[in-house]
């Protein structure tokens, strides 16, 4: 368990370095939401891995919010009613990231939104890594 603990304590970190420089650049007009979402979404993921790890021991090579956050809950683990609509930044990390073509349901995401996620992620999973 060392080592997966050292894994998750270092997604952690990485969670940690996404949401400051969200915070720090979330008021910048001149930066898009869909750039913004995309340090929201690696808060988001980097945080949901280091919580599997903890519990499982490892995690699937995926994006995929909804794929991470339905592994959590198999395996018995509840995610903060903040992120009930996580799985809504993930095309921010794959699709978006080069197109930046937000869909009917991302394109109502707020600046707001985006900062109440990933700071309740790495909430949580400082919670549940220790």
């Amino acid at each position: 368990m060392g080592d997966a603990r050292a894994t998750a304590e270092l997604l952690l970190q990485k969670a940690r370095e996404d949401l400051r420089i969200l915070e720090g650049v979330i008021n910048d007009r001149e930066l898009s939401i869909d750039g913004l979402a995309f340090h929201a979404q690696q808060a988001v993921e980097k945080s949901i891995k280091s919580v599997l790890i903890v519990i499982a021991g490892d995690f699937p090579k995926t994006h995929d919010l909804l794929e991470l956050i339905d592994l959590l809950s198999d395996q018995g683990v509840s995610i903060p009613a903040a992120l009930e609509n996580a799985d809504w930044l993930t095309p921010f990390a794959t699709v978006f990231r080069y197109t930046g073509s937000a869909t009917d349901d991302t394109s109502s995401l707020t600046r707001d939104d985006l900062l109440t996620m990933a700071r309740a992620a790495v909430e949580w999973a400082g919670e549940k890594v220790g």
